[in-house]
């Protein structure tokens, strides 16, 4: 989750040797030094070199250096002024061994690229590509840019960053009140240099376990980002609000059909249950047709009802006084459980993810988890005055299988599989 890592498969390229112009090949050789050396860089600072002590011994250098320039006689190293003269000895041999191993490692590059034969394009192209997928990691971590679904616009970006700066303010100030600047920089490009370390990594995961600590970071980060935050994909995100079965019998699209028959008989049809197998028998051949179950589609559809069953639709005008109008809805709820290692699948959901049963509804992220809602017992017993059920029975689907992070893995349980959904539905109308 947090490690950068970088697998480049170019497979088979035609070879781009004959086709580019020796204007730009020789441009390309002359630089192709200078991204060796920043790749070479790069390397060492996300921790993806061959030799991992390297980067260690670097980041240590780099420390000891940064020191020399606070080294003061009125500050001994534990009370000794012999201390304080060998620290600064040491802070002064780390300067110099990085600044010689830098200027060797740069003569190196230079000298063998004078001395071996040219590099083809290929390979500063494949070079190339290997600095920007780093460079692009790099500048996706520090704008953020893959906890979003969607690209986000600058001023999106502009509030986000105004809201962090809301956040962090704060806890900027009281570290400035507990330590110096010099401290509190160095404590920055420290933790920025370790990273992407194996250690960092392994201690940000181990406080990932953490409740308490996932809790607080998704409610924090949930304030910051608003809606376009998503850190698991596109389904984990905190539920928008709880809706109530009225909410959310409203927010559902509607479907009405045209029933050439006064809204009297109808009545007695619904009295005596005839209504709802005509309803059925429409619904079962046109529900492709008309029944939208695209939130974002909230025009109404207006179909005619075949009350005969002979296949020929009864002819009538919308604004025709004898003829009624019904309305049809269709309610989706989510349910979701979670796999634990001795309870097996529960509906036991963590405090950050989504709830036991869900919805999205009139959603524009169409996002399952976008609304909790009451249980399916709850809705079937709280509907709205003057809507009825068109089925006697929920229809539910088979479980979907996703990762921890509610990633689909497929429509069967494996190793892999943390969380399932399965989706209840069941069609309501009202005349």
């Amino acid at each position: 989750m947090y490690h950068a890592k970088f697998i480049n498969s170019h497979g088979q390229k035609p070879s781009l040797t004959l086709v580019t112009p020796s204007m730009l090949s020789m441009t390309l050789a002359k630089v192709y030094p200078l991204l060796v050396i920043v790749d070479a860089a790069l390397d060492n600072l996300m921790w993806i070199c061959e030799d991992r002590c390297l980067p260690f011994l670097y980041v240590v250098m780099i420390y000891l250096s940064t020191n020399m320039f606070s080294w003061s006689w009125e500050d001994p190293v534990l009370g000794s002024q012999v201390t304080n003269v060998m620290l600064l000895w040491v802070e002064v041999l780390s300067s110099a061994f990085l600044f010689f191993a830098t200027s060797y490692f740069i003569s190196s590059v230079y000298y063998s690229m004078s001395s071996s034969e040219p590099p083809t394009v290929d390979d500063i192209i494949i070079n190339l590509e290997s600095l920007l997928d780093k460079l692009e990691t790099l500048r996706n971590e520090i704008m953020f840019r893959r906890w979003f679904k969607t690209p986000v616009s600058k001023y999106s970006m502009l509030r986000i960053f105004a809201r962090l700066a809301l956040v962090l303010t704060p806890l900027h100030y009281v570290m400035m009140r507990v330590i110096s600047v010099q401290m509190y920089t160095r404590a920055l490009v420290l933790f920025a240099l370790f990273y992407h370390s194996d250690w960092v990594q392994v201690t940000l995961r181990l406080c990932w376990r953490l409740l308490f600590v996932r809790t607080l970071y998704f409610k924090i980060f949930t304030y910051i980002f608003g809606e376009e935050y998503t850190i698991f994909g596109f389904n984990a995100k905190f539920a928008l609000r709880t809706l109530t079965t009225e909410q959310m019998v409203k927010l559902t699209p509607n479907v009405q059909i045209q029933v050439p028959l006064p809204i009297a008989t109808l009545k007695k049809m619904n009295e005596s249950n005839l209504l709802e197998l005509f309803l059925l028998r429409f619904v079962a051949a046109k529900s492709n047709d008309i029944i939208s179950m695209d939130s974002e589609n909230k025009d109404t559809k207006i179909s005619e009802f075949d009350i005969t069953g002979s296949g020929d639709k009864i002819n009538s005008v919308v604004n025709k006084s004898d003829n009624a109008v019904i309305v049809i809805k269709e309610i989706y709820v989510f349910e979701n459980q979670r796999k634990w290692k001795y309870e097996g699948w529960q509906p036991k959901l963590l405090p950050y993810e989504r709830k036991m049963y869900t919805t999205n509804c009139n959603n524009k992220f169409l996002d399952p988890s976008a609304y909790s809602v009451p249980s399916i017992v709850e809705v079937e017993k709280e509907l709205p005055t003057g809507w009825s059920w068109v089925e006697k029975n929920w229809e539910k689907s088979s479980w979907v299988y996703s990762d921890t992070d509610w990633n689909i893995t497929g429509t069967r349980d494996s190793l892999e599989g943390y969380t399932r959904s399965r989706v209840w539905k069941r069609k309501i109308f009202k005349l």
